[in-house]
C-alpha cells in the first residue's frame, strides 16, 4: 500500500498551510506593530500630563508667592492703607523693596502695586499715576468686572515706561487687594514667556520625541515648539487651571505614519491572502471529496436494501454513511459468525449428552469427522470423564441474576482451559444440566500419565475456586479409558463418584477409582437404630442421642449412596412422627406446627450427611426442651415419671403388673394405666414389653447366656412368648440378632 491518497492530501493542503501561517505572522507582526503605536501614544500621554503639571504648579508657586506677600507683608499692606504724609516716602520705598524681594524667583519678569485711593502705581523701579504709566490700560480692564478673580492673562507685551527697553512678551497675574472685597487695589505679576518655554524646553528636550504647544484663550500661541514640520500631534488638553490648552505629539511623525501605512498594507494583503485560501480549500475539498463520492455511489448502488433508513435521511453526513455501512457489513458478519458459534455449541452440547447417555456410540471415521466439526482434536492416547457440580444451587440462583450465573459459568470453563494449557490435554465441556459441567478429557499421555495429569487439574481447579469464588463445586472423576465407546461408561462412574457427595461432602474432589470396591451397607441394617432412636426420643430419654450418634456413625461407615441416604433419612423422620403422634394432642401440635416441616426441609436443602446430622440435632434438641417443658407442667407427670423408673427398675420380675402398681403406688390399676398412657404415650404393657426386650438384645450381645436363660431374666416365663415378642418388634429371632 502506498498510501496515496495521505500524500495527496498533504499536497492539497499544504498551500493553505503556508497560507495560514502567513496570516499568522502578518498578525503577530500587526500586534507588535499596534502596541509599539500605543507605546508611543501612551508614552506622550504622559509627557503631556507632566508638562501640564509642572507648568500649572510654576505658576501656582508664582500666585501663592505673591498672594502671600499681599496677606501677610506689613510693608506692602502700609503702602496700600497710607496717605500723602510726611511718611509716606518711606513707606513707598519699603514696599518697593519688598517688590524686589518677590523677583527672587526667576519667572518673574516684574511687579508693581496700584493703590485705588490716589490713583498711584508703584514698582521696584518707580512710582507714577495712573494716568501716566504705560499698563494703565490693563489696570482699568481689572476694574471694569467686579465679579472677576484672580487669573492668568494671555500672551502680552508689556513696557514699564515708554522710554524702557523693548517691550516683552509676558503672562500676567493680577489679585485684588485686599481679598475678597479688592477695594484697596490691585497687585500684578508679569511673568516671562521665555520662562515657560525655558520650562518646556527643558522637558522637551529630556524625551527628544516628543513636543509640547501652548495656546492661550483667545488661540494665540503662548509656546510654540520649533522644527516639529514633520511631528504628529497625539494628545490635546485643557489645564483646569489657566484655561490654556496644551498640543503634544511626537517631534518625526514619518516613521508613525509609516508603520500605520505598513500596518494597513498587512492587514489587506492578510484579508487578501485569506479570501484566497478559502478559496483553494473549497477547491482542494471539491477535488478531494471525488473518491468520496464515487465510494457513496457504489455503496448505494451495491446496497441490497435501498429503501434502508440511512439512504432516506438527507441530513446523515457522507463519512457517517460510509462508517454506518461499514458498522452495517460488520455486524451481519458478526452476526453469520455467532450463528455459526450458536449453531456449533448447540451441536457440541447435543452430541456430548447423545454420547454421554450411550445413546450414540461413535467409530473412528466417525468420531474424527465429529471432532473435526466441533473444532477438536480427534485423536487421543486416552480419554477421561468428569463432571463439575456447583453445590448448593438453590442458594446459587437466589444469589446471582441469570445474567452472573452464566457469567460464573463462562468463567470456570474458562478457568479450566487455562489450567489445562500446560498438559498435553484437550476438552471437550458443556453445561449439560443447569448445574452441572460435563467434561470429556481427551489426552495424548497414556493411562497411567493422564490419571496423575488429571488429578493435578482437578486440584488446581478446586485451589482456584476456594481462593477466589464465595461459591464451591464437587467435582466426580471417572477413571481413564482408550476407547471412545466407552465414554458413556465413563462417565456414568462420574455420577457415581457424586452419589456419594453426600457421605464424602461437598467442595471436593471425588475419585471413582476411590469408591471402587468399597462394600455398600444395606439400608436395612439401620431399621433397628431408627426404631430405638424413635422410641427413646418419645419416650424423653436421653440415649436417643446415642442412637443418633449411632446411626448416623453407620452411614458414614457404610457409604450409602445419596438415593439412599435420602430413603434412611426420610425412613428417620417418618418414625419419629410416627412415634409422636402416640403422644397427647399439645405434644403432636409442637410436632406438626414445628419440628415435622423443619424436619422435611432437611432433606432439600442440605447436600452432605453432616450437614443433614448438625441440623437434625438442632430441631430435635429444641422441640425435646419444648416437650420437657410441657411434660412438667402436667398434674401426674412426676408419680407417672416415678412408675416408669419403678418399671425400668423391676422389669425381671414375672409377676409385675397393674395390680402389682396399683399396690406400690395406691393408685387405682386402670386409672394408673390411662395416666401412664397420656403421660408416656404407650400402654402399660407394651412399655414393660419394649424395657424387657431391650434388655434382652443386650444380653444377647454382650453374653453367651442361652435365649431361655436371658426370657426369664428379662421377666417372661414362656420361652416362645419372649421369641415372638423380640421377632414382632426386632424382625428377627433373638438367636439371628445373635448372629449379627
Amino acid at each position: 500500500m502506498t498510501r496515496q491518497w495521505m500524500k495527496r492530501q498533504i499536497i492539497s493542503y499544504l498551500p493553505a498551510f503556508f497560507m495560514l501561517t502567513f496570516v499568522l505572522l502578518s498578525v503577530m507582526f500587526l500586534s507588535i506593530a499596534q502596541l509599539s503605536k500605543n507605546a508611543i501614544v501612551s508614552a506622550n500621554s504622559v509627557f503631556a500630563k507632566h508638562v501640564q503639571q509642572v507648568v500649572d504648579y510654576n505658576l501656582k508657586t508664582t500666585e501663592l508667592l505673591v498672594l502671600n506677600a499681599v496677606l501677610n507683608n506689613e510693608n506692602i499692606k502700609k503702602y496700600f492703607n497710607g496717605d500723602e504724609s510726611p511718611e509716606s516716602y518711606f513707606w513707598r520705598y519699603q514696599a518697593s523693596n519688598e517688590l524686589t524681594k518677590l523677583k527672587v524667583n526667576s519667572m518673574i519678569d516684574s511687579i508693581y502695586l496700584y493703590r485705588k485711593s490716589d490713583d498711584k502705581v508703584l514698582s521696584e523701579n518707580m512710582f507714577s499715576p495712573l494716568q501716566q504709566f504705560v499698563d494703565k490700560a490693563f489696570i482699568l480692564d481689572q476694574f471694569k468686572d467686579p465679579t472677576k478673580g484672580p487669573k492668568w492673562s494671555n500672551v502680552r507685551d508689556y513696557q514699564e515706561t515708554k522710554f524702557a527697553e523693548p517691550t516683552n512678551k509676558v503672562i500676567t497675574f493680577a489679585s485684588r487687594v485686599a481679598p475678597p472685597l479688592g477695594d484697596l487695589g490691585i497687585i500684578v505679576v508679569n511673568v516671562k514667556v521665555k520662562a515657560i518655554e525655558q520650562l518646556v524646553n527643558e522637558m522637551s528636550s529630556t524625551s527628544n520625541v516628543s513636543y509640547a504647544n501652548f495656546i492661550g484663550t483667545d488661540g494665540r500661541y503662548i509656546y510654540e515648539a520649533q522644527n516639529i514640520k514633520e511631528s504628529k500631534q497625539l494628545h490635546a488638553y485643557t489645564s483646569d487651571y489657566t484655561g490654556w490648552k496644551l498640543l503634544t505629539g511626537i517631534k518625526d511623525g514619518t516613521l508613525y505614519q509609516f508603520s500605520s501605512w505598513v500596518l494597513y498594507l498587512y492587514f489587506s494583503i492578510g484579508v487578501l491572502v485569506l479570501i484566497f485560501g478559502t478559496l483553494w480549500i473549497i477547491y482542494t475539498a471539491r477535488s478531494n471529496y471525488k473518491p468520496i463520492q464515487s465510494i457513496l455511489g457504489r455503496i448505494t448502488r451495491l446496497s441490497s436494501s435501498p429503501k434502508d433508513h440511512l439512504f432516506q435521511e438527507e441530513s446523515v453526513d457522507e463519512f457517517k454513511f460510509i462508517e454506518t455501512a461499514i458498522e452495517n457489513l460488520f455486524e451481519r458478519v458478526a452476526e453469520y459468525e455467532r450463528e455459526q458459534e450458536e449453531g456449533l455449541t448447540l451441536k457440541s452440547r447435543h452430541l456430548l449428552r447423545e454420547v454421554t447417555d450411550g445413546r450414540v456410540i461413535l467409530q473412528d471415521v466417525e468420531w474424527e469427522q465429529e471432532m473435526a466439526n466441533l473444532r477438536l482434536s480427534s485423536g487421543f492416547a486416552s480419554l477421561c470423564s468428569t463432571i463439575i457440580e456447583i453445590d448448593r444451587y438453590a442458594e446459587f440462583g437466589q444469589s446471582y441474576s441469570k445474567r452472573d450465573q452464566y457469567l460464573w459459568k463462562f468463567v470456570i470453563n474458562k478457568v479450566l482451559k487455562e489450567i489445562i494449557d500446560p498438559y498435553p490435554i484437550e476438552i471437550w465441556a458443556e453445561w449439560l444440566e443447569s448445574n452441572r459441567l460435563s467434561i470429556i478429557f481427551l489426552s495424548q499421555s497414556d493411562l497411567e500419565q493422564s490419571g496423575t495429569d488429571i488429578e493435578l487439574i482437578c486440584s488446581r481447579m478446586m485451589e482456584w475456586v476456594q481462593k477466589n469464588l464465595e461459591f464451591s463445586l464437587t467435582i466426580g472423576v471417572s477413571q481413564c479409558a482408550s476407547n471412545s465407546g466407552q465414554i458413556s461408561h465413563l462417565y456414568e462412574q462420574a455420577l457415581m463418584a457424586l452419589n456419594f457427595k453426600l457421605v464424602k461432602g461437598n467442595n471436593q474432589v471425588i475419585y471413582q477409582s476411590q469408591i471402587h470396591g468399597i462394600k455398600q451397607g444395606e439400608a436395612y441394617k439401620l431399621i433397628p437404630y431408627i426404631r430405638s432412636l424413635s422410641y427413646y426420643y418419645r419416650m424423653g430419654e436421653t440415649r436417643w442421642k446415642e442412637e443418633f450418634e449411632s446411626f448416623f456413625q453407620q452411614i458414614f461407615n457404610d457409604m450409602y449412596v445419596n438415593s439412599e441416604v435420602h430413603y434412611i433419612i426420610n425412613d428417620l423422620i417418618n418414625h419419629l412422627y410416627r412415634e409422636m403422634m402416640e403422644l397427647p394432642d399439645e405434644f403432636q401440635n409442637i410436632w406438626k406446627r414445628d419440628v415435622h416441616p423443619r424436619m422435611n426441609n432437611i432433606l432439600r436443602e442440605t447436600e452432605t450427611v453432616e450437614e443433614m446430622k448438625a441440623q437434625m440435632m438442632d430441631i430435635l434438641l429444641h422441640a425435646e426442651q419444648q416437650i420437657l417443658a410441657l411434660r412438667e407442667t402436667r398434674k401426674h407427670h412426676a408419680i407417672m415419671q416415678n412408675v416408669r423408673k419403678y418399671i425400668e427398675e423391676h422389669y425381671s420380675n414375672p409377676l409385675l403388673s397393674l395390680n402389682h402398681l396399683e399396690d406400690e403406688f395406691g393408685i387405682n390399676g386402670k386409672y394408673l394405666s390411662f395416666l401412664f398412657r397420656e403421660e408416656i404415650g404407650v400402654k402399660f404393657v407394651d412399655y414393660l414389653s419394649q424395657v424387657r426386650l431391650e434388655y434382652a438384645k443386650a444380653l444377647l450381645a454382650e453374653t453367651y447366656s442361652s435365649v431361655q436363660d436371658i426370657a426369664t431374666q428379662v421377666g417372661y416365663t414362656n420361652t416362645m412368648t419372649f421369641i415372638r415378642a423380640f421377632k414382632k418388634s426386632f424382625g428377627m429371632t433373638p438367636g439371628d440378632y445373635r448372629k449379627m
